[in-house]
């Protein structure tokens, strides 16, 4: 039920699950604790983190589905030092397996730290563990984030060849990303438009952030049209589309839009969009 709590959202829900179950008496098991920590992180609540951690600990239940969690909830709470002190006590690779070494590449990269993000990435290879998409989308973060666009598309390149890996459509949308960020918006749609799944909201979306970061209003606009397409309902697009039109210096197109939004969406919808 915790999991299920965590998969919808609803954090402090899951949390609350866990009082519950305290006042009822009952035990929570090392499923529990995963799923309650990775509340904690999504939350960014490391007091709560920490205590859930020593009641783990304490009842002797730190395996090794809840050390990836806590490495996981360290790193989102900003204690990379803690991240790696318990990645570094995982006594070998029978028990530091891929989630516990993407969990790592993934603290480093979300810590701003690209370079060791890269290098523990590596390591993960030399020390013969088959990394998997998980690994390659921790890294494009990284690489995104660092702007390495020459590194990002041949680690794209090898996922068939070297690791026999087919990239999911989250991972085209890592590069699309790493593409729009690099300035490179006219290769980052000819890949949406060479997708082998049909192109979703988010890589129209990830397209239409880098036309935003790039100033580029004819592109965002045509990526802005294919997710009214999908998304009719959503106002974000709307809103980045007008932000782009306003950089621009296109002040009658953007005050047309956000007419639009007025219109069309709830004034909550809309503060939340630009809130």
């Amino acid at each position: 039920m915790v999991s299920i709590y965590i998969q919808h959202g609803k954090n402090k829900e899951a949390l609350g699950l866990l009082m519950k179950m305290d006042l009822e008496g009952l035990q929570p098991n090392a499923c529990t604790f995963s799923s309650v920590l990775t509340a904690c992180a999504n939350l960014g609540s490391l007091e709560m983190g920490k205590a859930v951690h020593r009641r783990a600990a304490a009842s002797g239940l730190v395996s090794d589905t809840v050390q990836n969690a806590l490495i996981n909830m360290y790193a989102k709470c900003q204690r990379l030092g803690e991240a790696k002190r318990l990645f570094d006590q995982i006594p070998n690779n029978q028990q530091r397996n891929v989630i516990s070494w993407n969990g790592m590449v993934m603290a480093y990269s979300q810590n701003g730290y690209y370079n060791e993000a890269v290098d523990v990435f590596h390591r993960l290879f030399l020390e013969g563990i088959q990394g998997d998409n998980i690994s390659f989308t921790c890294i494009f973060h990284a690489l995104s984030h660092a702007g390495s666009l020459d590194r990002g598309r041949d680690y794209f390149l090898s996922m068939g060849p070297d690791h026999g890996l087919t990239p999911t459509l989250d991972l085209y949308v890592s590069l699309v990303d790493l593409l729009g960020r690099s300035g490179r918006l006219n290769d980052a749609i000819a890949l949406i438009l060479d997708m082998p799944a049909e192109p979703d909201v988010m890589s129209w979306m990830t397209l239409l952030g880098g036309c935003k970061l790039q100033g580029n209003v004819e592109l965002g606009k045509y990526a802005a049209e294919r997710i009214f397409e999908l998304d009719p309902e959503d106002p974000s697009p709307y809103v980045l589309l007008s932000n782009i039109y306003f950089a621009a210096g296109v002040e009658r197109d953007a005050e047309s839009l956000r007419e639009v939004i007025a219109s069309r969406f709830r004034e909550e919808e809309y503060a939340a969009t630009v809130g």
